[in-house]
């Protein structure tokens, strides 16, 4: 190989390199106008796989304060401290979708979720795809806010209930969290939507 092409492989080599540099450095710079407009963000299918882009989208909406999301998205948000802390600062109504994990594990996460979300009014959880009662998961879910005094004022979850639930929910939960007696609340459990709601 001659000098002359040693000489332009070398220079294309270097080229090459700092091509690669302005690529990741666009990428870092990646910025959005300010949408002050943006209430709402809803995810979809897969997880995201760049949550970067979604932290950019959570600095540039100063007044959003709904997130509607997959269970196993949001998960591998909880792994994300920058988000989390613009999720704490934002979020006052969350929708979960899709949940199916009903095992021992989900605690950990349950607890997790209602220590980021601490100003939240307004929780609706699709439990659909369990395959026991949802009874259990909405107590730990109503345990763990209750901690972190949210100041939910809506919970909804659906899902197949206990007929215990089914036929007096305001009862089942005075049952179970009998600290309730000396609250004004409503629960009421509606079959032919398969939801229950409780206002607090």
């Amino acid at each position: 190989m001659s000098e002359m092409q040693l000489l332009q492989k070398k220079l294309f080599y270097i080229d090459y390199l700092f091509s690669v540099e302005e690529q990741d450095q666009k990428k870092k710079n990646i910025s959005l106008p300010k949408m002050p407009r943006l209430r709402r963000l809803t995810l979809v299918g897969s997880p995201p796989k760049d949550f970067n882009h979604m932290s950019i989208i959570l600095i540039s909406a100063p007044n959003l304060f709904r997130l509607d999301l997959n269970y196993n998205t949001l998960l591998l948000l909880l792994d994300n401290e920058n988000i989390c802390l613009l999720l704490q600062q934002r979020i006052t109504a969350l929708t979960i979708n899709n949940m199916s994990s009903s095992s021992t594990s989900a605690k950990k996460y349950i607890t997790r979720i209602a220590s980021i979300f601490l100003h939240l009014r307004q929780l609706y959880i699709d439990m659909r795809s369990l395959d026991v009662t949802i009874d259990l998961m909405v107590l730990c879910f109503f345990d763990e806010f209750f901690k972190q005094q949210a100041p939910i004022i809506s919970f909804c979850a659906e899902g197949k209930p206990s007929d215990e639930m089914k036929n007096d929910a305001e009862k089942w939960l005075i049952k179970h969290r009998n600290h309730l007696r000396e609250k004004e609340f409503a629960a009421f459990f509606n079959e032919k939507a398969g939801r229950l709601l409780i206002w607090l």
